[in-house]
């Protein structure tokens, strides 16, 4: 088994974003050759050499086969949790993304649409919500009064979400 990504990087700030989440147009997808259509040709391999993917948030390399595929990230390097901060309502609270339903929705969006792509493969081991998720990011920090139920509801929740999409296949913290 391998780990990949369902997002990648290429720096920080809005150009960096994940190759498979566009800056314009809040969380478009880009289905061309530097997005989707590079998460494919990994699936495909993985596919044909009987490996098992667990999706998660670190960039593809090259043609490296990776098998995770994890659906956000913590950290703004790749994208991440900030990223919808970013494209709703702009806080300095990390925390935001577990409890602001715009945001909440933008994530489920994405998810939406990477599950339904990829939930027949036999390449795909698991789900991940997002890679390390936590209270606090860089460069952004917790609200004061946040609470740990907060980030377990949003796990609850979200796992349960995928769950309808694909109940298949695991889904995973991160």
């Amino acid at each position: 088994m391998r780990r990949t990504t369902s997002t990648g990087s290429t720096g920080r700030a809005c150009e960096s974003l994940s190759p498979y989440q566009g800056c314009a147009d809040r969380c478009s997808l880009n289905y061309g050759p530097s997005g989707l259509e590079r998460l494919d040709k990994a699936v495909k391999y993985a596919e044909q050499y009987d490996v098992k993917l667990y999706v998660f948030s670190i960039p593809l390399v090259g043609a490296d086969v990776c098998s995770i595929l994890t659906l956000t990230n913590n950290w703004d390097d790749y994208g991440g949790m900030d990223y919808y901060n970013n494209q709703t309502i702009m806080t300095n609270y990390h925390t935001d993304f577990y409890t602001y339903q715009p945001m909440i929705d933008l994530y489920e969006a994405y998810v939406y649409e990477i599950v339904m792509r990829y939930r027949n493969s036999s390449a795909i081991f698991a789900w991940e919500l997002a890679n390390e998720p936590r209270s606090n990011g860089y460069p952004t920090i917790a609200r004061p009064n946040s609470t740990t139920a907060e980030l377990t509801k949003w796990f609850s929740d979200e796992s349960a979400y995928i769950k309808t999409l694909d109940p298949n296949h695991m889904v995973c913290i991160g």
